[in-house]
């Protein structure tokens, strides 16, 4: 019997599909980061190796930290190293929900694989040098969706939905 395995992605965009710049998020909303957290805490984790080096604190705690890279010597000190999605496969537990949490090759490689997604809207725009390509919210059903939020200390605001593929 093949073992199904459940991707799930985890992201902040802003209204023109922007993830970030210079390999960081061009915003700060730390609701968003509690939300990330509460959300990932227990389950793999797969990111690239600019993501993972961009981490304040490596490994996150309590998650399996998965870099996927395409250097096979490439070495992350308390994360697994793959070079492919079957490696991903062959070192999880197939009952569990991946995450993948970029960056944006990562999130662009996994995405027709993908059949959730955690999103933060960010309602404006940035100069972003990384965007989540191919992506289309009419593609998905929206299974929950917040009030617009106003970060306090940027007075940015951001709406949280998490969305399903449409079969």
């Amino acid at each position: 019997m093949r073992k199904k395995y459940t991707y799930t992605m985890i992201v902040a965009i802003d209204l023109h599909n922007g993830i970030g710049k210079n390999d960081e998020l061009p915003w700060h909303l730390s609701e968003d980061l509690k939300r990330f957290k509460s959300i990932t805490t227990g389950h793999p984790i797969v990111m690239g190796r600019k993501t993972w080096e961009s981490l304040p604190k490596k490994p996150l705690p309590e998650r399996q930290n998965i870099v996927l890279t395409t250097d096979k010597n490439y070495n992350a000190p308390g994360a697994d190293v793959v070079t492919s999605i079957e490696e991903v496969k062959q070192i999880v537990n197939p009952a569990q929900e991946i995450f993948i949490i970029g960056g944006a090759q990562i999130y662009n490689l996994f995405l027709p694989k993908i059949s959730k997604i955690h999103l933060t809207l960010v309602w404006d725009w940035f100069d972003c040098d990384a965007h989540l390509e191919n992506f289309n919210r009419k593609r998905y059903n929206i299974l929950n969706e917040s009030n617009m939020h106003t970060d306090e200390k940027s007075g940015i605001e951001y709406q949280f939905l998490t969305l399903e593929k449409r079969k």
